[in-house]
């Protein structure tokens, strides 16, 4: 719950400063809404859900897209992590990195 507080404050401290050279892009999980949100600018911005599991943030300024929330990130990996390790077996030699 820590990070998730650490999080929101770098996130509303960011939010509608133009011009911050502080700012770099970054990504977090929120383990407890299991979510990935990453955001590339500090622009003011609003959000557009575009399903189920995706939830793109878009600039006030410009409309470009600014960040994003994907739902279900456990899945999303367990899935993909399968699909890979079906296809040819790139799970393993990660895993033994």
């Amino acid at each position: 719950m820590a990070d998730y507080k650490a999080f929101l404050e770098q996130l509303f401290g960011k939010v509608g400063v133009e011009s911050d050279k502080s700012f770099h892009p970054f990504i977090s999980h929120d383990p407890e809404g299991d979510c990935i949100q990453f955001f590339t600018k500090p622009d003011s911005y609003h959000a557009k859900r575009l399903n189920d599991l995706l939830t793109v943030y878009l600039s006030h300024e410009t409309g470009e897209v600014t960040g994003a929330m994907i739902k279900g990130a456990k899945r999303f990996w367990r899935e993909t992590l399968k699909k890979l390790e079906k296809e040819d077996n790139i799970c393993n030699y990660w895993i033994t990195l």
